[in-house]
């Protein structure tokens, strides 16, 4: 649903409580400058697009940092660091 901005001011809770079942899109002088969204279908999409990330990492390869380095040992030993 598009509305003007100027519509939006004069009855901003109407608005507010139809974004709860569709997407209010705001014009000004005809041209798109915002969204008023569902707060709980914006969860759930950025929790899904979370999950989708953590599994495209999960299928990713990383090189093994658990190989013993003697070298790095010592130089954190002196810094003491370890």
């Amino acid at each position: 649903m598009n509305v003007t901005l100027s519509t939006l001011k004069s009855n901003l809770a109407k608005y507010f409580e139809l974004a709860k079942t569709t997407d209010v899109i705001v014009t000004s002088r005809g041209k798109r400058i915002g969204r008023i969204v569902c707060e709980e279908a914006a969860a759930l999409s950025e929790k899904q697009r979370a999950f989708d990330e953590l599994i495209r990492y999960a299928g990713t390869s990383s090189p093994d940092s658990t190989v013993y380095d003697s070298e790095k040992e010592e130089r954190l030993n002196e810094r003491g660091l370890l």
